[in-house]
């Protein structure tokens, strides 16, 4: 058995602030006692994976601004062997300050990240659930977020919806 590779400190800080937004459901949200997931940060912790940043591939321009469920929905669709992935990325703001954002993009097979979203270089850090189910992505043109979902988080991951693609965290 190989032991996981240590976190980068971008790595670190985004799987930190998962895991505070995690502790902070456990205080305030009571309703969601028993579910299989209190909140999508749950999800996260138990099920997501690191993927590696890249350059957009010739062939995918950047698409519209702040709809990235639906472009990385829409990416997927349109390039085979790309999966639909969700999750939190950190992006860089400039110096060394980087936010982590709730985000989607896509990734193909051996974890590298295609993001329609975002320049070349913004995404520092990428840390999600590859759903490999088409059916499960968000529509296009709605867009939304899949993790989010009420039913999802109440009764489960569906083991078929979802890839071992990217990644796990140490």
């Amino acid at each position: 058995m190989t032991t996981p590779p240590e976190l980068t400190a971008d790595e670190a800080d985004l799987l930190g602030y998962i895991r505070i937004h995690a502790e902070l459901y456990e205080h305030s949200a009571p309703g969601t006692a028993g579910w299989a997931y209190r909140s999508a940060y749950h999800l996260l912790l138990q099920h997501g994976r690191f993927f590696e940043p890249a350059a957009l591939p010739i062939g995918i321009a950047p698409m519209t601004e702040k709809l990235c469920y639906g472009n990385a929905s829409t990416t997927a669709r349109r390039r085979p062997g790309l999966v639909y992935v969700e999750g939190f990325a950190a992006a860089g703001v400039g110096g060394d300050s980087v936010v982590p954002l709730a985000h989607a993009w896509c990734a193909s097979t051996d974890g590298t990240v295609v993001d329609p979203m975002w320049k070349d270089g913004w995404g520092q850090t990428y840390f999600g659930v590859p759903v490999v189910d088409p059916d499960r992505w968000p529509d296009p043109a709605a867009g939304g977020s899949v993790l989010d979902a009420f039913d999802l988080l109440r009764t489960g991951l569906p083991s078929q919806a979802f890839g071992d693609i990217g990644r796990r965290s140490p």
